[in-house]
């Protein structure tokens, strides 16, 4: 998540914001990639084991899973969050 951050702040240039603001900008952004991979992700998990440990809280070991299983997992994440950031400088 820390990489996402930090490819939000950069791309965003968000040098000069204040860090309350920038940190909500951040968090947002943040979500909506981390919501979007989340579904991609379930969405190529055949075996459900995903969908588990979600439903049962434990989303640590759900990101552990994720790692393990989908090796595209940081491309499918720097992708997505490229996605949202064009999506939000668009809509500014």
């Amino acid at each position: 998540m820390e990489d996402i951050e930090a490819l939000i702040e950069k791309e965003l240039q968000l040098d000069g914001v204040d860090q309350e603001t920038k940190n909500k900008i951040i968090t947002e952004l943040g979500e909506v990639v981390l919501e979007r991979v989340l579904t991609i992700v379930l969405a190529k998990d055949e075996t459900g084991e995903m969908e588990k440990l979600i439903d049962e809280g434990k989303l640590g070991e759900a990101f552990e899973y994720a790692e393990q299983n989908f090796p595209y997992l940081e491309e499918i994440l720097e992708a997505t969050a490229n996605e949202v950031i064009l999506e939000f400088t668009s809509a500014a």
